[in-house]
């Protein structure tokens, strides 16, 4: 048995809250909040999308001691080895997967060539593969090297053709657009992005190959040098997921908050662009694969005045779904809240959904799928707190300078 402790706090934190980017990354918060990208933004942020914060492990963890740093130290190794074998692997994936693999060094100190080394390995995986998906995923969006620029943009234009009927891959057309404030391309963006028919992130493909590679190469265990260290006991058998977890969170989606700048409507008025914002906001909701695609979706919704009874009520029930589920995987005096955990992301990846795999979680610990009646939503989308901050951002858009 494997134990939570400081020298792995950040990868089961990812792995305890599973939708962690989800809460540690609002997009309706940023798009509020940056004031470099749009002349009619408010300086006061909404409140953000999630209810759910990252649970701080490492709060009361002691200070480090010798055990503690031969471990880290073994930690940090055993990542490098990770890297070094997937990119001497046969297989194109491993090369771009070993890439990924480097950011979870933590505090290692990185050579320059690691930069290099990087971008020959996807560039080399693109050359052997260049209809792989998730190749060019990672290589468009989540290339840890710094000088990636063209390989990037052109990884991002291929999974266009290749993916045409995914909003994702058309984000970038849309961020260009509003940071060019052509309001034309932001017009023709936002009718592209309606006219598709998911939004995949690639986040469960990923996590579902980060696994595989955690399981062929396991990580040492810890127990003899976290002797005493902090407490719940979870089975081997998480840790690849909790660590493929925790690489997907570094690798992350690419920005969605234009969206919701691009769709905000005035409180009680429909824009002319109120029709592709309700599409897009609906494949968010219907055909996301995680639950900041989803909350997204209903926050689209919202800001466009385009939402209905029905989207009112649906957002509850996922809301109700996320919060019982994670009071159960959160729940540190629980014994079984690891393999809560651990049926989960293993349902997260089998049906290719976070929403889905939490009320498959509903299922198992006996709750409904819908709320009591007089169960109160703390997080709608819908809130009248959300419609007054959305009132309060029309008011200073109006007054700002143009």
């Amino acid at each position: 048995m494997l134990r939570f402790a400081s020298v792995v706090a950040t990868v089961m934190a990812f792995a305890v809250a599973v939708g962690s980017f989800v809460s540690t990354a609002s997009a309706e918060e940023a798009a509020s909040s940056s004031s470099s990208e749009s002349c009619t933004r408010p300086a006061d942020p909404p409140t953000p999308d999630s209810p759910v914060d990252m649970p701080d492990y490492q709060a009361d963890a002691e200070q480090p001691n010798p055990q503690q740093e031969a471990a880290m130290s073994a930690w940090r190794d055993y990542h490098q080895s990770v890297f070094d074998s997937l990119s001497r692997s046969g297989d194109p994936r491993d090369w771009a997967l070993a890439t990924l693999t480097m950011a979870v060094r933590f505090v290692a100190n990185k050579q320059p060539q690691d930069q290099d080394r990087v971008t020959a390995l996807l560039e080399r995986a693109i050359r052997v593969a260049p209809d792989d998906s998730l190749i060019l995923w990672i290589a468009a969006y989540a290339n840890p090297a710094a000088d990636h620029l063209a390989l990037s943009k052109s990884a991002a234009q291929r999974l266009q053709h290749l993916e045409p009927q995914n909003a994702a891959v058309w984000l970038d057309d849309l961020n260009s657009a509003v940071q060019r404030k052509d309001e034309r391309a932001i017009d023709a963006a936002l009718a592209r992005l309606a006219a598709t028919t998911r939004f995949d992130t690639h986040t469960v493909e990923l996590m579902k190959a980060l696994v595989d590679v955690y399981q062929r190469y396991p990580s040492p265990d810890f127990n003899a040098a976290l002797e005493g260290a902090a407490s719940q006991e979870i089975p081997a058998e998480l840790m690849p997921y909790a660590i493929a977890m925790s690489v997907t969170a570094m690798a992350g989606p690419p920005p969605v908050h234009q969206i919701i700048n691009a769709c905000r409507a005035k409180p009680g008025q429909t824009s002319v662009r109120a029709g592709d914002c309700a599409s897009i906001g609906h494949v968010m909701i219907g055909h996301g694969d995680t639950m900041l695609a989803n909350k997204l979706g209903y926050s689209v919704l919202r800001v466009s005045n385009t939402y209905t009874d029905e989207d009112v009520s649906s957002a509850r029930n996922d809301d109700w779904a996320q919060e019982k589920v994670f009071e159960r995987m959160l729940g540190k005096a629980d014994p079984t809240s690891a393999q809560a955990i651990l049926a989960f992301q293993r349902d997260w990846i089998s049906t290719g959904s976070e929403l889905e795999a939490m009320r498959l979680q509903l299922d198992r610990i006996d709750l409904p799928r819908t709320p009591p009646s007089d169960w109160a939503d703390a997080s709608s989308p819908f809130s009248s707190e959300r419609l007054r901050k959305d009132a309060e951002w029309a008011e200073k858009a109006e007054a700002a300078p143009k």
